[in-house]
């Protein structure tokens, strides 16, 4: 009987150590992304990390994927750039805004980016969708910007 009282007492402090749910992704200094209840976080491996590879806008620049979403449709890339800036991300020569957000087309993909300056570190969301309308909807400025809670 002692044991079993020692077995749920660990369990209950390991479950209770967890900083957030399946549904939220810590990213840094208390910054999270939500992640939908239709959306599973995946393994990253060779063929997700070339997906997002291949939809980066500029090869160049260090951005270290730091988690992979996928859902029906469509997948999102959470990635942590390094020595860069939102201008260079952005390709603007000057901005005092926090984020950024650019839409493109790409061999017959949706391709939503946004990149958000939280304190002086960078996150970086590229999403893949196989449909506009389905990109419009989900990944549209706002909706990126309000997965992200602190």
């Amino acid at each position: 009987m002692k044991k079993l009282g020692l077995i749920v007492f660990i369990a209950l402090i390991m479950f209770s150590c967890s900083s957030t749910s399946e549904r939220e992704i810590d990213v840094f200094n208390d910054i999270t992304f939500s992640v939908k209840a239709d959306e599973k976080i995946v393994p990253i491996d060779p063929v997700i990390r070339e997906t997002f590879d291949s939809h980066l806008q500029d090869p160049s620049i260090q951005m270290p994927l730091f988690r992979a979403i996928q859902a029906e449709g469509y997948m999102i890339f959470l990635a942590i750039p390094v020595n860069t800036s939102l201008q260079e991300l952005s390709n603007q020569a000057s901005g005092d805004a926090d984020y950024f957000y650019a839409e493109k087309k790409h061999n017959d993909k949706a391709i939503s980016m946004y990149a958000r300056q939280f304190d002086k570190n960078l996150v970086y969301v590229l999403t893949v969708s196989e449909s506009i309308e389905l990109s419009d909807s989900l990944f549209n400025e706002s909706s990126l910007a309000e997965r992200f809670t602190k």
